[in-house]
């Protein structure tokens, strides 16, 4: 009983902090209007090819990573939140979404300098260590990393 309760509160978690960056990120940056930055685009599309996909248990909950293509505007892909005036990616929420591999300090995420809301929850980063290059975020307000094998 106790693991099915431990997997019910890991749901509200996840379901909590997605309500909550919906209504703090979304509200700096409503349906865009700008296309994202040929700069992010390539970050997050090297992001994305530098992991794999493994089991996903709540697949009809989770973001999805194949609207990710070369061709389109990343501020319309899953997952992607961009200020409306600059194009630049302020929210990427990955949580959920059954991801295995490493984040290091050369990692394409840390070029996503605008980010204010970042959830990398419930996926599998193989114990990657948390460096110093997260500070790179300045005006980052939310992080979850939770069960994230960090």
């Amino acid at each position: 009983m106790e693991g099915s309760w431990n997997s019910v509160s890991s749901y509200l978690l996840t379901l909590s902090f997605l309500l909550f960056i919906s209504t703090s990120v979304c509200g700096y940056a409503t349906p865009s209007r700008h296309l994202c930055l040929q700069d992010q685009r390539d970050a997050l599309l090297e992001l994305k090819n530098g992991f794999q996909q493994f089991f996903r248990p709540f697949k009809d909950l989770t973001w999805s990573t194949t609207s990710w293509k070369k061709e389109g505007d990343c501020c319309t892909w899953d997952g992607i939140t961009c200020d409306n005036k600059s194009g630049e990616v302020i929210g990427l929420d990955l949580g959920v979404n059954s991801l295995k591999g490493e984040i290091n300090s050369s990692s394409s995420l840390f070029r996503l300098h605008k980010l204010r809301a970042l959830n990398l929850a419930y996926n599998d980063f193989n114990s990657s260590f948390i460096t110093t290059q997260y500070t790179t975020f300045m005006e980052l307000t939310l992080l979850n990393l939770s069960s994230s094998s960090f």
